[in-house]
């Protein structure tokens, strides 16, 4: 017996039964949207949050490590030159500029090798330093005694041999936004103003605590390890995070010199 077309044809369900299937399956597909969302929807505002956050810090961390390595290059070749601060400054300042205000200070110091960081007394007047608002020098000397009178700069004997059981020298300049645009006469060290005679009112370079024309880059003895470090204030976009210190420093010995002393 022969079958026709419409003899195997699977019969089709009521059309009742279609209707109350589909909207069931429509529910199902929207709860599982709302799930999906509920756990996407964080995780997405977290990511956005990220970057309006650590964007910026990245960014500044970024700056001062810029500023630092251009610096310190600077300082290996200028050694001993009489404007060795006001160069190494002025080839920083372009990255220091998108610190902007945020910029705390510059420390220049005499590192003791070169993993050293600045000594805590630079740290310290660098951080009183930042209320004052004039363009007098900041910074820390600390070469010992001479029968119990302290050393200065001008009397500090600072190509003399020293005992290896010696207290390190502690010398550092502090540079604030407020001296970048001072004249490059100010920042050279000229000793016959900081000792007058007869006696006046001393006057001092920018870099008077550590002075380029005292750094030591003989030839035939240990030259010295400049350090360069530089900080600057995170503020938090977002206000959800402390405000924090941002900080990078470099240290580089000085090319050694042809020239005598």
């Amino acid at each position: 017996m022969m079958r026709t077309r419409h003899d195997t044809q699977q019969p089709r369900p009521p059309r009742h039964r279609l209707n109350g299937l589909i909207p069931r399956r429509r529910r199902a597909e929207e709860g599982a949207a709302v799930v999906e969302a509920a756990f996407i929807t964080p995780l997405f505002f977290l990511v956005i949050l990220a970057i309006f956050e650590f964007g910026p810090l990245f960014f500044e961390f970024g700056s001062a490590k810029n500023s630092v390595s251009e610096g310190i290059r600077l300082a290996s070749i200028t050694g001993s030159s009489a404007t060795s601060d006001y160069d190494v400054v002025q080839s920083m300042r372009e990255s220091l500029k998108n610190l902007g205000p945020k910029l705390d200070y510059v420390i220049v110091y005499k590192a003791q090798n070169l993993h050293a960081g600045p000594p805590a007394e630079c740290k310290a007047v660098a951080e009183t330093g930042k209320a004052l608002t004039n363009t007098d020098a900041v910074g820390h000397f600390n070469g010992g005694s001479s029968a119990g009178v302290p050393y200065t700069v001008e009397t500090f004997d600072w190509g003399a041999a020293r005992s290896p059981t010696a207290p390190p020298i502690l010398a550092c300049n502090v540079y604030y936004r407020r001296m970048f645009n001072q004249p490059k006469p100010k920042w050279v060290y000229d000793r016959d103003l900081a000792m007058p005679t007869p006696p006046t009112a001393p006057i001092y370079s920018l870099d008077r605590y550590w002075p380029g024309a005292v750094r030591i880059d003989y030839q035939s003895g240990p030259q010295d390890f400049v350090g360069i470090y530089v900080q600057s204030q995170y503020i938090s976009p977002t206000g959800m995070f402390k405000n924090r210190r941002v900080s990078n420093f470099g240290v580089v010995r000085i090319e050694p010199s042809r020239a005598n002393k």
